[in-house]
């Protein structure tokens, strides 16, 4: 009896010790959402702040990245943006907006449906958790410079020819995710900068020389994934349970270079929406300039950037970019029209989404496509949105089609499964990589894109992830080995710094 006592009071210890921020973050999220809910005199506000706090908190896993809580987080940003400015200011930036308050609690509903589903399924994998603790326990620190020559010969034809995945027709979606796949090495890179405390020249090159060719390709935005994956790297290695003296001035200084990296990103957001260089850019690209070499794409660029800069006006583009990340604005108005004009659809929009993610189109090339976003606006909305014609669309967000299909209270079944399959197949990534360093790499590049989107068709979600596990879990499976045996410090010396930058016994 006393024995099994034992046995559960460690197991119940052992679950603490593995979510060492959620305590804190409840507590946190408790004082923070009181404070909110006074001062703006909004129980939704701090309602909203504390389901923050507790979702980052139930995601954030000791020695892994917390990208899916970053990922919660993002989307919560989306949503509660636009509400806090209407708050303080009594009028939303976009016009006839609908029931604001109702889209905002569903949502927070919705984050905390999906860290639940998050959770069991970790709980589900423990067996395969456990295998992966111990390949963490078990390796070795991996040699920067070689890292960075795989990063310089990966990308060094982005640098010559713009590669269209678009152009490849049925091997389109999976010829792009295996090109993504060249950013687990970038990541992998930051990743052992930031725990060998070395390397940082590397880093900075690394970078530069993925930056460049990304930001003047025909992919708008792809620039800011470069700030994304720094943040990560930098909140990946923030320890803030470890009290030592060594470990308490490390997390100051990795603090300050994740700052550093949001305000790089707002920054330059900014410039690139507010400043009109986004629009410019676009103008640009549907003219010769898409035909031009990469090399002189960054100089005409470079251009747009000095004249976005010189005619930077902070407040109203800073209002411009809360209107672009104000995502909680279609729902407000699909909760307005459904079912008052259009009746829900029976769950319609989620099998055609599962119909789409089933079929990938590399093995059915006949497949219709799934059109415009913004023509699902158009309808569960009644307002008109701009939509290819344009060059441009606008996703009716995947809480909203859920909602479209299964009402107030049904929504949450499918949004838990939704969180259900993210943490399934983010514990299998760490059963297919070769270390715990690389798995982190992986995930923290492949959850970047269906997951931090809360603007994203759940068709186009669901067949990312799928896709992206696919092409990552293959590419992990077979080559991952050949690639740890191929970057590992096997040098007694390099291990032994490595344990001393870590101030552990070598």
């Amino acid at each position: 009896m006393n024995s099994s006592l034992l046995l559960s009071s460690q197991r119940n210890l052992q679950r603490e010790n593995d979510y060492p921020l959620l305590r804190p973050f409840v507590l946190w999220g408790l004082c923070i959402g009181l404070l909110m809910a006074v001062f703006f005199w909004s129980p939704l506000l701090g309602f909203s702040f504390f389901m923050l706090f507790l979702c980052s908190g139930a995601l954030w896993k000791k020695d892994e990245s917390p990208v899916l809580a970053f990922c919660i987080g993002y989307q919560w940003l989306f949503v509660m943006i636009g509400y806090i400015y209407y708050l303080i200011t009594g009028r939303f930036l976009a016009s006839n907006p609908g029931d604001v308050e109702g889209a905002v609690f569903l949502s927070m509903l919705g984050f905390l449906v999906m860290t639940v589903g998050i959770r069991l399924a970790f709980k589900a994998m423990r067996t395969l958790s456990r295998k992966s603790s111990l390949r963490r326990e078990n390796s070795e620190p991996y040699n920067i410079k070689y890292i960075f020559w795989i990063i310089i010969l990966l990308y060094v034809i982005n640098w010559f020819i713009e590669i269209n995945p678009y152009r490849f027709f049925g091997l389109t979606q999976l010829f792009d995710q295996m090109l993504s796949f060249r950013s687990v090495f970038l990541v992998l890179l930051f990743l052992e900068i930031a725990s060998q405390g070395k390397g940082y020249i590397y880093g900075i090159g690394a970078a530069s020389f993925f930056f460049l060719p990304t930001a003047a390709g025909s992919l708008l935005s792809a620039w800011s994934t470069l700030f994304f994956m720094l943040f990560l790297v930098f909140i990946s290695e923030w320890k803030p349970w470890l009290k030592t003296p060594i470990m308490r001035m490390r997390n100051k200084k990795i603090l300050t270079g994740a700052v550093g990296a949001a305000v790089i990103l707002c920054t330059l957001g900014l410039i690139w929406q507010g400043g009109g260089v986004k629009g410019s850019w676009r103008r640009s690209l549907s003219m010769e300039v898409e035909h031009v070499k990469p090399i002189e794409k960054m100089g005409i660029l470079g251009g747009l950037v000095k004249e976005g800069t010189l005619q930077f006006d902070f407040q109203g583009d800073y209002l411009s970019l809360i209107e672009r990340m104000s995502g909680v604005y279609v729902f407000t108005q699909v909760l307005d029209y459904v079912p008052k004009v259009i009746s829900h659809e029976q769950g319609r929009l989620t099998w055609r989404a599962i119909e789409h993610a089933l079929k990938p189109r590399f093995l059915f090339p006949d497949k219709p496509g799934l059109g415009s976003n913004s023509s699902l606006v158009i309808k569960y909305t009644g307002y008109w949105v701009a939509g290819e014609e344009s060059g441009t669309s606008i996703g009716l967000t995947y809480m909203a089609e859920f909602y479209v299909d299964y009402g107030k209270i049904g929504m949450f079944i499918p949004l838990f499964f939704w969180g259900l399959l993210i943490g399934l197949t983010y514990r299998l990534f760490f059963v297919f990589s070769p270390s715990h360093r690389f798995a982190c790499a992986a995930v923290i590049t492949a959850y970047l894109q269906p997951f931090a989107s809360y603007e994203g068709e759940i068709a186009y979600l669901l067949g990312g992830l799928g896709l992206v596990f696919l092409t990552y879990g293959t590419l992990l499976l077979f080559l991952g080995s050949w690639f740890h045996r191929l970057l590992r410090l096997n040098s007694v010396g390099s291990r032994v710094k490595h344990a001393l930058s870590q101030g552990l016994e070598p």
